[in-house]
């Protein structure tokens, strides 16, 4: 992309000097005026070149040689520039969707094209299928673009999420909703804030954002600076919707006893321990939080969320694929009264949950294994019937609970 954009500088200026040159040196037009013109007539021919349907001086009759073939060379190079340069801004011109964004009214702006913000227009075109939607984002390669365009119906603005210009170009001012989606929680929450002195003061969840780190979350709503803005967290919101659609049921349905075995204590483990201390206590006796980093990101939880004295937590640090480490808690298990645990998986590896889900259902072919994904793949759908392992998609829970005002 840089060589190409040189070429658009270097190429006009020594298209214009091998004119000037063919001039000079004695390259003659049929139209051309007799006698030696000065260079400052051969520099305005030169530029004549260019114009498509400009002066008409014919083609070139003499000398020959060299001279005659570097004007024609000329005569052939300038206009083909000309030409270059009105499709690269009328392609650019359709691309971005400018014409289809002037006239925009009503609609959402969603600043960020990844995986979320496909997430939300497919959950957008199920709920609202009229709505029109905006995408800015500043990567034009980017490929999730063209399914925004051509399979949500998306208008197109490339530009930096930040910046006041590309908000305004994709009609800010006139927008019901304005969402940040992109991968920067930074850009998401700049984006906001800029967005919120550009829009009409009304309107319930104008400013929507996601915020993927949740101690940044925690922080900012902690300290009320993001009043106004409807900031969520993807893992927070599917982490509650699986511990209350599939683990309590699970738990409330066996005797007690339960013991539940988190394996991964990132940020989607520490948002489902939350989630069950808010939940209940009673019916689960002991919470393991397996993972390297697992005492480390306890005493962040402990300081961030506070630990419920509702159950038991049994720490234990280690690589989450060491078959030692798995003796071990297999060996504190065994003997103590209730039924086999339940097993979460929910490191940040998708195939090292696979593989670990596998070989944990084959230690312990009693318990239940259920697996964290982000979408739900044939392939996974497949392989979870034959191991009798559950396979939850954070896709399909965090799409269930998207507020209905966020798509009005």
């Amino acid at each position: 992309m840089r060589a190409l954009s040189l070429w658009k500088v270097v190429l006009p200026p020594v298209a214009f000097l091998l004119a000037v040159l063919a001039f000079e040196l004695g390259g003659v037009p049929r139209g051309y005026p007799e006698g030696s013109p000065s260079l400052l007539a051969s520099c305005y021919f030169a530029l004549s070149l260019f114009v498509m349907g400009g002066i008409d001086l014919g083609i070139p009759v003499g000398p020959g040689g060299f001279a005659e073939g570097l004007l024609w060379f000329a005569y052939f190079l300038c206009p083909v520039i000309t030409a270059s340069a009105l499709i690269d801004t009328f392609l650019t011109f359709l691309y971005r969707g400018a014409w289809r964004v002037r006239f925009t009214r009503n609609h959402i702006v969603l600043a960020g094209c990844g995986k979320l913000a496909l997430l939300f227009l497919a959950e957008l075109r199920r709920r609202n299928p009229r709505m029109k939607v905006v995408v800015v984002d500043p990567e034009t390669s980017n490929t999730s673009l063209l399914v925004a365009r051509q399979r949500y119906q998306a208008r197109l603005v490339c530009g930096d999420i930040t910046d006041p210009e590309a908000l305004i170009h994709a009609r800010i001012d006139k927008a019901r909703r304005l969402v940040a989606l992109s991968q920067n929680d930074v850009a998401n929450l700049s984006c906001l804030y800029v967005g919120r002195n550009l829009m009409p003061p009304t309107g319930k969840d104008r400013l929507v954002g996601h915020v993927s780190d949740l101690a940044l979350l925690r922080t900012l709503k902690r300290r009320q600076l993001i009043d106004g803005i409807a900031a969520f967290n993807s893992y927070r919101i599917a982490a509650k919707n699986l511990v209350e659609e599939s683990l309590l049921q699970k738990f409330r349905a066996s005797k007690p006893p339960d013991r539940l075995l988190i394996v991964g204590f990132g940020r989607f483990g520490q948002t489902i321990l939350a989630h069950l201390q808010a939940s209940f206590g009673r019916e689960l006796d002991e919470v393991f939080l397996i993972d390297r980093l697992a005492s480390r990101n306890l005493r962040v939880f402990e300081e961030q969320v506070g630990l419920s004295a509702e159950f038991k937590t049994s720490v234990h640090n280690g690589d989450v694929r060491d078959p030692a480490l798995w003796d071990e808690i297999k060996a504190r298990l065994e003997g103590q009264p209730g039924p086999p645990p339940l097993i979460l998986l929910c490191t940040e590896d998708r195939a090292s949950n696979l593989e670990l889900a596998i070989e944990l259902s084959s230690r312990w072919p009693d318990a239940r294994v259920v697996v964290r994904v982000l979408h739900v793949t044939d392939f996974e759908a497949n392989l979870a019937r034959e191991n009798d392992i559950e396979v939850e998609s954070v896709s399909e829970l965090l799409s269930r609970s998207f507020p209905e005002a966020w798509f009005q």
